[in-house]
């Protein structure tokens, strides 16, 4: 393809293009319809210049004629167009243009007819140019009255037009007015040597080119006739870059070319270190955060009608602040994302401590606070309220900057960003000048007050969090306290009898050996809760080995008639053939130790206790039954395993819950039955996982 083709083909495709998409855009709109069809016409001509020029010998006269049908069918659709562009009345339906339009269209459509025909353009042969007959003189003052018609009523809408309105409309009738003028001047050149030159084909369409993405600029940015078509800021802002290294390699290649043709050194190749050179320089204006934020800055001004995408700021707000549950994870998020934002170099984080009654750095681009901030709580409280960023020039700002003039002078502070959640103030973030030079604007404004209420939220979430750790802790704190107090209750109960039965019984050699080996067994389980009070993690760290349960329980049964209730309760054993099972045979001694003693409290004029073992669906069961006092369903039902719950007058009502919370450690359970006055039977359940 010539390059000559280039221009038309392009100018034909943005034509047809423009005009489709206006159309589908709102396809009931009588202007949007009219504009469609003018553009269209428009497309006819080019293609028939287009063809015209390729087919330049042989078929130029019908292509030529092609193009003429295109032209005669311009004015009717663009008067009718500019009647109804950005007006409330006297649009192309009202009484006093409906004639107008008839009569302007019938001449359309008669010389349309004559172009088909054969008339408006003559050749006497191939080498002679296209001449215009006498119908062709008159299409073309037709045309030359239509197209200053149309020109007339742009400039009255855009005259009658005010403020944002004549804002939103002025690039579109800058380019519709371009295309109208270069039309007139070519119908001009056309009556003034009676002929067609096809040789301003090129230099039209190139006009017409610019034209017609001049208008469709302006229809997508400010949205005339309902065109919305959004390209984001990052593919724009890719695109750009592109551009314009591709632009600067090119003219680098050029200039490398000409001082490779000058041979200004013999035999050294000046061009690569030029070359080289040139390549540095554009990664240098890459890597620059001033060149960076220059290029974003312009492409929002010229491209977008605010200069931030809000929804995707938000978004990349929320991404970046919702996993940070700390303090410490929270800051330096905020402060990056801040700078990177609105594209400033320097921001410094200040959190209200309410306690202290002042503002305390947390963190800045100095690793030191520079001074305090002088707090006038009038002045905060009034922030409170009003929560939109501040600078040095705002009427109620300038106070709060004269007072801390010292410290936001050595700091750069520009900007004062309040972050408020409800109405109690969480901080300040402290913001220097941007990175082009520029001042902080309305959208900067808009922006960061979101971004601060959202920051302040994610502050008080974090502080929640902190303190919910904190209490966490605290809790896990008391409650193993409990465990360790229970244990030591235990502990001091049994040698509490063994001193109590000592008054009476001191002198019984039996005795004597019971009692060293209670008051040993009792040492064991001391340096036992050592142990597990220097290693404790907050669940039960378990030691699995093989663990015989009957072989345990007569040794639990045993231990608990040797401590001193051998002639307060009977406990006997009722052994089943179990299998072995794989538990950390210290916790579950535990458990059935603290069942067996608690059954034996459980009695109160004697009484038995039953401890056996069975096997029951593949599933060993220890139970300890005793035939004492018994419990209610409600309290069975919602207290028995709660913490710090209990139905003795001396107990901590931590034991139950402990036991539970061993067997659950080993996958297992516990069932209960009881009923006042008749007893309590517990059972052990350890799952098929555990045998051996």
């Amino acid at each position: 393809m010539k390059i000559l083709y280039l221009p038309s083909l392009l100018s034909f495709l943005a034509f047809g293009g423009l005009g489709g998409y206006v159309f589908l855009r709102n396809r009931a709109s009588r202007v949007n319809l009219f504009f469609a069809l003018g553009v269209g016409a428009l497309a006819l001509m080019e293609l028939g210049n287009l063809m015209a020029l390729i087919h330049l010998e042989e078929a130029v006269l019908f292509w030529r004629r092609v193009s003429l049908v295109g032209e005669c069918l311009v004015p009717g659709f663009w008067l009718a167009f500019s009647l109804g562009f950005a007006r409330s009345s006297s649009g192309p339906g009202s009484k006093e243009w409906k004639a107008v339009l008839a009569v302007v269209w019938g001449a359309s459509a008669l010389f349309a007819g004559l172009a088909i025909a054969g008339f408006l353009i003559t050749r006497d042969d191939s080498a002679a140019p296209l001449v215009l007959d006498g119908f062709g003189k008159g299409f073309y003052i037709f045309f030359l009255l239509g197209m200053i018609a149309v020109g007339a009523n742009l400039e009255h809408t855009f005259r009658q037009a005010r403020g944002d309105q004549r804002a939103s409309i002025r690039t579109f009738v800058l380019g519709a007015g371009g295309l109208l003028a270069f039309l007139i001047y070519v119908v001009s050149q056309n009556l003034l040597f009676s002929r067609i030159n096809l040789g301003l084909a090129p230099v039209s369409s190139s006009v017409f080119l610019v034209c017609a993405l001049v208008m469709a600029f302006s229809l997508v940015r400010h949205r005339l006739m309902d065109v919305n078509f959004y390209v984001s800021r990052s593919v724009m802002y890719n695109t750009v870059t592109v551009f314009v290294a591709g632009a600067y390699l090119v003219f680098v290649g050029l200039v490398s070319q000409v001082v490779q043709s000058f041979d200004l050194v013999p035999g050294y190749p000046l061009e690569v270190i030029f070359l080289f050179v040139a390549i540095l320089i554009l990664l240098g204006v890459f890597l620059s955060d001033r060149v960076r934020w220059k290029v974003r800055m312009a492409i929002n001004r010229h491209f977008y009608r605010g200069r931030y995408d809000y929804r995707r700021e938000w978004l990349r707000f929320s991404d970046g602040l919702s996993l940070k549950l700390t303090m410490a994870e929270l800051i330096s998020p905020i402060l990056e994302m801040v700078k990177d934002t609105v594209g400033t170099k320097a921001a410094s984080l200040w959190l209200w401590e309410a306690d202290a009654g002042e503002l305390r750095q947390v963190r800045g681009d100095d690793s030191e606070a520079k001074g305090q901030l002088v707090v006038n709580h009038e002045f905060l409280e009034d922030l409170t309220e009003r929560k939109t960023p501040f600078t040095r020039e705002t009427p109620w700002g300038r106070g709060f900057f004269e007072e801390n003039r010292e410290v936001f002078g050595r700091l750069g502070v520009s900007l004062v960003v309040p972050m408020v959640s409800g109405q109690d103030l969480v901080g300040l973030i402290l913001l220097g000048g941007k990175a082009t030079g520029e001042r902080f604007l309305g959208d900067d404004i808009d922006l960061l007050r979101s971004a601060g209420a959202q920051m302040a939220s994610a502050i008080v979430n974090a502080r929640l969090s902190e303190a919910l750790i904190e209490t966490k802790e605290m809790e896990m704190f008391h409650r193993f306290s409990a465990f360790v107090l229970h244990d030591l209750k235990n502990l001091v109960a049994t040698l509490s009898l063994v001193v109590e039965n000592a008054e009476k019984h001191m002198n019984d050699p039996e005795f004597q050996q019971d009692a060293l080996k209670t008051v040993g067994r009792s040492v064991d389980k001391m340096e036992a809760l050592i142990g597990r009070l220097s290693s404790r993690t907050g669940k039960p760290a378990l030691n699995p080995v093989k663990t015989d349960l009957n072989a345990l329980v007569s040794e639990v049964a045993g231990a608990v008639v040797q401590d001193g209730h051998k002639g307060k309760a009977t406990v006997r054993t009722e052994l089943g053939r179990i299998p072995r099972v794989r538990a950390d045979r210290e916790q579950i001694k535990r458990v059935v130790e603290n069942l067996v003693l608690n059954a034996c409290e459980a009695l109160t004029d004697g009484g038995r206790v039953t401890v056996g073992t069975t096997v029951k669906e593949g599933k060993v069961i220890v139970t300890v039954s005793d035939t004492g006092r018994g419990m209610s369903q409600a309290f069975v039902k919602n207290s028995l395993f709660r913490p710090f719950t209990s139905t003795k007058k001396k107990g901590l009502g931590i034991g139950l819950y402990q036991c539970k919370t061993i067997v659950e450690a080993h996958g297992g359970s516990i069932e209960v039955e009881s009923e006042e006055g008749k007893g309590s039977t517990f059972r052990v359940v350890l799952g098929k996982a555990v045998i051996v």
